[in-house]
């Protein structure tokens, strides 16, 4: 392999002598008989960016054409064909002035089936960059005659302006035949996967095995020569999600000159960055290195960095070998406990109390191997208290970031018994979940999920409690407590979102009538790595013949549409057309709006403005699909994400932390050291005696240690939208200290750019001051999805970190002091229910004495209702044994009927 390795570097310093030059623009003309189908072609200019890259005197010229997910640019060949049977590996220069992907298709004019076609990233803009394209698997084929370029392939919307050059063809080499492995991202031999971006793109090249030893052998390896600065990085552009649903394990071969950690990081997509840090301590030998991040399994993320010795300044010149870049599936994680060989963790009754909490029996023979092939258990007898407790010590804590979830073998004595785990912080208490086994004596796998604690990292002790709340002295057998990836329903315990009507997944909000018995929700049929829509779950709709056969739903009462007034569908059509949105049942006239399907078999979502329909009163939204023709068979759409949402920010008020619709919660830290992680915070106002009487602001918490541009970004309900003659946005800020504050607007739409740091000063330092950021340099009508905020951006807080406190941001000529008294909203209190999730009985803790309790389903519909007699007491006992499984709106009514509290419960 080395020597044929030498011969093909050896090929490529004599220039390649068996390669055919395509085209290259010499002479100032094309030598292929270039055709824009869609776009222009401009022809052969003159070289605008003459670098060493690419030194040609001309160049051809294209423009993507606007509104064409894939505008067709094709080099027809007429009678004369391709030879792939030696040249099949072509190259191509592009310069691009965005980072983007170019995708070849050599084709058959007469026979599709023998098209072929390969796609590359390219990631690093207004540069000229080789591109090459492997087509050896076809060498066979001797008939096509098209060469086909698609500059950014799929898009729609974009329409910009291509540089291509020096169309080679040349033989494949050794690796010709290669099937691409996606887990190998690179063996810097024949499994070239990566796309490399900036920074690293100069920074990594391909070189002989300096060092063919221990755990690895191979030929080729990559050099990569780290730069001066702590955060210098090689960074693989993927322009697109990169599947980590099952392998997410990033791993690496790293000869490295110096000691020192390794930096791990995902970012791009809309996914918040996630990063991994790993320590390289043995220098000048081959050793592997992997990064977990199954914590990421449901993420988008597009960009995979490496920051090797992140941190250290001095570092200019250093040159690490790296190799074999993989995904993997995570490891297993080694039980917790499994009693073979004995008792891992010291287990035994709460507090020594063996008469209320029962006896550890110690590590015994498995008495039932059916469903549990260990040969070890544990025993554990229940003493008298309802709240029996066996208990064990945590010597080494437990992590739950990348595993939340505890999985736990056990063996009841009787059927549908509930099981309660809990973790034990030292600061916050105990953590419980619940899980119910199955049948009598019988061995049943429980899943308890803790992610909304995995942010806790003192846990200390795990309790068990076999059959809470009864007084039995039974014998249950446990074992292989094992941390793990959460596999728990995910919507168990999710909250309805009233904007949401159905997104087929959690969100099943929609009361549907007319139409329901055509609709059923199924995988997604097209969540393919291109697909705009990667949902996995949808409806499908079975259009039955004819032209206006509807999918109605009906809300029951008036639709609010004073706030959100925008409905949205995701739609894939397999025809052309139009869809009809239609509101109706209301005190006006019925209002209609007709939307053109934009594109069939494939995913696009569709919006219409219902704005002038707030005070129509309307109770009831239909759906009619393909309305402009009356079809003769059934056509079938998939549906996704239907749901209302609020029209874009313009002079209106943003948040003011009071009410829920003018609350942002998802605010995340960046860059801010030990308190990244932190939950973003609402408190009650500290100071009231300025020009903020709000009752509640948000909180940024600037660590100590963290970096200069500490700070937190959030992402809007909908887009931030700069008018014309207002194009500021405004906030009150309270600090402990003066000094300049950066708010940025992120996430531009439709090419308007974004807005950098843009400054303001804050001068009364334990004060509420109103500051104002000037983006009068934005384009009108510019509108962004992100809005992020640096305070006290040019210091780092000294010993101690800083609390700063803001309330009512706003845009252009929007007011947010009188809003909370136009809301008024009401506060409604949580119920206190148990066991939760419930099987034939719950018990509701009553302290306001509710008249009425309901259970909603996630369709809207009422499955059952407790009237409460007077004088019935402060707890209440319901029987709800004949609800279905499921998870369902608890609501108490007072005697008038107006809601006093709710909760979310689950029937198992």
């Amino acid at each position: 392999m080395q020597q044929l390795l030498l011969l093909f570097l050896c090929l490529i310093a004599l220039q390649l002598p068996a390669q055919v030059v395509l085209e290259d623009f010499e002479g100032g003309e094309a030598d292929l008989n270039w055709q824009a189908y869609e776009g222009t072609f401009t022809g052969a200019i003159e070289n605008p960016f003459d670098t060493l890259q690419n030194t040609s005197a001309f160049v051809g010229s294209y423009t993507k054409a606007e509104g064409v997910p894939f505008s067709a640019f094709i080099a027809e060949l007429g009678e004369e064909t391709l030879d792939l049977s030696e040249n099949n590996r072509f190259q191509i220069q592009i310069y691009a002035r965005e980072a983007t992907q170019l995708l070849m298709k050599l084709e058959d004019s007469t026979d599709v089936t023998k098209n072929i076609e390969r796609r590359v990233n390219i990631a690093t803009p207004d540069v000229w960059r080789t591109y090459s394209f492997d087509f050896s698997d076809a060498a066979d084929i001797e008939s096509l005659n098209r060469i086909i370029l698609f500059f950014d392939p799929g898009v729609a919307a974009s329409s910009g302006t291509y540089l291509f050059d020096n169309l080679i063809a040349f033989p494949a080499g050794p690796c010709a035949g290669t099937e691409v492995d996606p887990l190998v991202i690179d063996d810097f031999e024949c499994q070239r996967n990566a796309t490399y971006g900036v920074p690293g793109f100069d920074d990594i090249e391909v070189i002989v095995n300096p060092d063919k030893s221990g755990i690895n052998t191979s030929d080729s390896v990559g050099q990569y020569t780290d730069r001066a600065g702590g955060f210098h990085a090689l960074v693989i552009d993927y322009n697109d999600p990169i599947d980590l649903s099952v392998n997410n394990q990033v791993c690496m071969k790293v000869w490295a000159p110096v000691a020192g950690p390794l930096l791990v990081k995902l970012e791009g997509g809309s996914s918040p960055p996630a990063e991994r840090e790993v320590m390289i301590s043995e220098t000048m030998t081959w050793v592997e290195v992997c990064a977990n991040f199954s914590d990421q399994a449901a993420a988008n993320h597009e960009r995979l960095v490496f920051f090797f010795n992140v941190r250290e300044d001095d570092a200019d010149g250093d040159i690490y070998y790296i190799d074999d870049l993989t995904y993997s599936p995570a490891p297993a994680v080694e039980a917790l406990e499994d009693f073979e060989g004995g008792a891992k963790l010291t287990w035994g009754p709460l507090n020594d109390n063996t008469e209320q909490n029962g006896t550890f029996n110690g590590a015994i023979d498995n008495p039932d191997t059916e469903g549990n092939d260990s040969e070890t258990v544990g025993s554990y007898t229940r003493g008298t208290s309802r709240f029996s407790t066996l208990t064990a010590a945590l010597p080494a804590g437990i992590d739950l970031s990348d595993n939340p979830q505890l999985n736990l073998d056990v063996w009841a004595p009787e059927a549908n018994t509930t099981v309660t785990l809990q973790l034990v912080s030292a600061a916050d208490g105990p953590k419980s979940a619940e899980a119910t086994t199955g049948e009598a004596m019988s061995w049943t796998t429980l899943n308890f999920n803790f992610e909304e604690f995995a942010d806790l990292t003192d846990f200390d002790r795990i309790n068990v409690i076999f059959a809470p709340e009864t007084t039995g002295t039974g014998t249950y057998y446990y074992d292989n407590l094992v941390q793990g990836l959460s596999t728990v329903d995910p919507c168990v315990d999710v909250a309805p979102d009233p904007s949401v009507l159905d997104d087929f997944e959690c969100q099943r909000n929609a009361n549907y009538t007319g139409g329901a018995e055509f609709l059923t929700a199924i995988d997604n049929p097209d969540a393919g790595e291109d697909s705009p829509n990667r949902s996995t779950r949808v409806g499908q709709f079975e259009d039955q013949p004819g032209q206006f056969n509807a999918l109605i739903i009906d809300y029951g009462e008036a639709i609010d549409l004073s706030l959100r007034n925008q409905f949205s569908a995701t739609v894939w059509s397999p025809i052309e057309g139009q869809l009809l949105f239609k509101l109706e049942g209301g005190t006006a006239d019925p209002i209609e709006r007709f939307v053109e399907i934009d594109t069939t078999e494939a995913w696009s979502t569709y919006t219409v403005d219902f704005s002038d329909a707030v005070d129509g009163g309307y109770t009831t939204l239909v759906l009619f699909f393909g309305t402009d023709a009356a079809n003769e068979t059934v056509n079938t759409y998939f549906i996704d994400d239907l749901g209302f949402s609020r029209a874009p920010y313009a002079n209106s008020c943003v948040v003011t932390f009071e009410t829920a619709d003018f609350s942002l919660t998802n605010w995340r830290y960046f860059a801010n050291g030990g308190l990244e992680g932190n939950a973003f915070m609402t408190i009650t106002n500290p100071d009231t005696t300025g020009i903020n009487k709000s009752a509640t602001v948000g909180v940024f918490e600037e660590a100590a240690d963290g970096e200069t541009f500490a700070g937190m970004f959030a992402d809007l309900e909908a887009p931030l939208t700069l008018t014309n003659g207002s194009k500021v946005v405004t906030m009150k800020l309270w600090m402990e200290v003066a000094g300049s504050v950066a708010l940025k607007l992120e996430l531009p739409r439709d090419g308007a750019p974004a807005s950098g740091d843009v400054l303001a000063d804050y001068t009364t330092p334990g004060e509420w001051q109103e500051l104002t950021f000037d983006m009068s340099a934005l384009p009108d009508g510019a509108q962004y999805d992100r809005i992020t905020l640096i305070p006290n951006n040019t210091a780092v807080p000294e010993g101690e970190a800083l609390t700063h406190y803001f309330d009512d941001i706003a845009v252009g000529d929007g007011d947010c002091a009188n809003l909370v008294s136009l809301f008024n909203p009401v506060r409604v209190a949580s119920l206190q229910v148990y066991p939760n999730p419930m099987q034939d009985l719950l018990i509701i803790d009553n302290p306001l004495g509710a008249a009425r309790f309901t259970l909603t389903n996630m369709l809207g519909q009422q499955v059952q209702q407790l009237n409460v007699t007077t004088g019935a007491g402060p707890q209440v006992r319901w029987n709800v044994g004949e609800v279905p499984a499921g998870t369902y709106v608890l609501t108490g009514q007072d005697r008038g009927g107006r809601l006093i509290a709710r909760s979310v419960v689950v029937k198992r």
